[in-house]
């Protein structure tokens, strides 16, 4: 990703027209979401967000723009746009930029990419059979997991560079009660930066 570009062709525009700083946020992110509801699964979707965003600074103002084209040459093409709305002059010295061989991360002990979805639909319906044995009372469930991660990559005109993996789950249950006409919900998230062992420490 940005680790292969040319940031030095991508950071000239803005900085030869006054910038004093200008860096670069990428990320790819892959999504998976799970929704039970109703004793069935309601959900199950996957796929990928992508983007990249480029900000300039000159004279304590930002500009900043983004594309979710994961390409240089689209990133390119904005630092040329957003090189129009600054009216300054000055030198760019080129940097060279060191990305890790290998993004940092925690240590992730289930990666969410490498769990079936049976397994993680039959934590839903262990869930929602949980919250309904409660009492008579529970009326409806609805059980929530989301697993995320996302590849991140920056550098900015100082030369410093990052890469980096961030892996995040969330599980929750919401319950409604209902005793006559009385009626009352509630909620217990679970949301952590680690992967599909955050359950298992509670079992």
């Amino acid at each position: 990703m940005v680790k292969d570009w040319d940031l030095n062709k991508i950071f000239r525009p803005v900085m030869k027209k006054g910038a004093s700083f200008a860096d670069i946020f990428a990320e790819d992110v892959e999504i998976k979401s799970i929704v039970l509801e109703d004793n069935k699964l309601e959900k199950v979707i996957g796929g990928n967000d992508i983007g990249v965003g480029l900000r300039a600074i000159k004279d304590l103002k930002t500009i900043y723009a983004y594309t979710n084209e994961l390409k240089k040459s689209a990133v390119f093409s904005l630092s040329q746009e957003m090189k129009t709305v600054l009216d300054g002059k000055s030198a760019f010295s080129p940097k060279t930029w060191s990305f890790s061989p290998y993004p940092k991360r925690f240590n992730i002990i289930r990666d969410p990419k490498e769990i079936l979805v049976k397994e993680e639909t039959d934590l839903l319906h262990f869930a929602n059979k949980v919250a309904r044995s409660v009492d008579q009372c529970v009326k409806q469930v609805r059980v929530v997991y989301s697993a995320k991660v996302q590849k991140v990559f920056t550098a900015n005109t100082a030369g410093e560079a990052t890469s980096e993996e961030r892996v995040s789950t969330l599980f929750l249950v919401h319950v409604v009660a209902r005793e006559g006409d009385i009626i009352q919900t509630g909620y217990e998230p679970v949301a952590e930066a680690r992967g599909f062992s955050f359950y298992q420490k509670r079992g």
